[in-house]
């Protein structure tokens, strides 16, 4: 199933008086029936923490985890907004007539690049 862009940097709140404060989703795609809130981060963000756990595994990022907790956010704010708001519409003025039910998540963070360079025991990957 394909979806389309419905909206780049898409409000999910409202913000405080000096404007900020607000959730913003770099996009909410959809199609008739699904919506899709995605995330996107700079390459350059780290995937792993410095040390392991102790079962030798790597500890994610602190920068991973506040934004898999952005996009959960931005889902649970953008669904309530879209369930909810009457006239939503896009900013060339094209009405949202979707339903929010069901939203997906994408989160795109990182890069190959981190992995590939990872320092592993011999044998590990």
């Amino acid at each position: 199933r394909f979806q389309g862009i419905l909206q780049k940097e898409f409000h999910a709140s409202d913000t405080n008086a000096g404007g900020s404060e607000g959730v913003i989703a770099d996009f909410l795609m959809g199609d008739n029936k699904f919506t899709t809130f995605v995330e996107l981060k700079l390459p350059t963000t780290p995937l792993f923490g410095i040390a392991q756990n102790r079962a030798q595994s790597w500890k994610l990022s602190k920068e991973l985890m506040e934004a898999y907790s952005q996009i959960l956010e931005q889902k649970a704010s953008g669904t309530l907004k879209i369930e909810t708001t009457r006239d939503l519409y896009t900013d060339d003025y094209r009405e949202i007539n979707q339903n929010a039910y069901d939203s997906k998540t994408v989160l795109i963070v990182g890069s190959w690049e981190q992995v590939d360079k990872a320092v592993e025991p011999p044998g590990i990957k």
